[in-house]
Formats: C-alpha cells, structure tokens, sequence
C-alpha cells in the first residue's frame, strides 16, 4: 500500500487529488511542517458554505 500511495502522490502532483485518495483510504497525510496529520472524521468532511445554512434550511 505505502508503494501505490507513493506512485500516486508522483502521478497527481499538482492536480489536487491526493487529499481524495487520503480520504477514500482513510490515511493519515503529511502536513505542511512535514507532521504527519491523523486521519479522521472531522478532516476530511469538509463544512457547509454559509449560505447554504442560512438558505438551505439546514
């Protein structure tokens, strides 16, 4: 798995899939100081736009 992770963070650099991949696998990821970031539920689900709960009836 470390294998195909590394292949895919070399094919999609810059296209802005790797957070998808992090997502779909449930991986923790890199962060930007190079800390490693933990995987879980409230970093990958990403918040309603403020408009959406003003408007939405959310």
């Amino acid at each position: 798995m470390a294998e195909l992770v590394k292949e895919a963070r070399k094919e999609f650099f810059g296209e802005g899939q790797i957070w998808y991949m992090y997502k779909r696998l449930n991986m923790s990821f890199p962060g930007q100081s190079g800390v490693v970031i933990p995987a879980g539920r409230d970093k990958f689900v990403l918040p309603f736009p403020d408009d959406e709960i003003a408007y939405g009836n959310r």
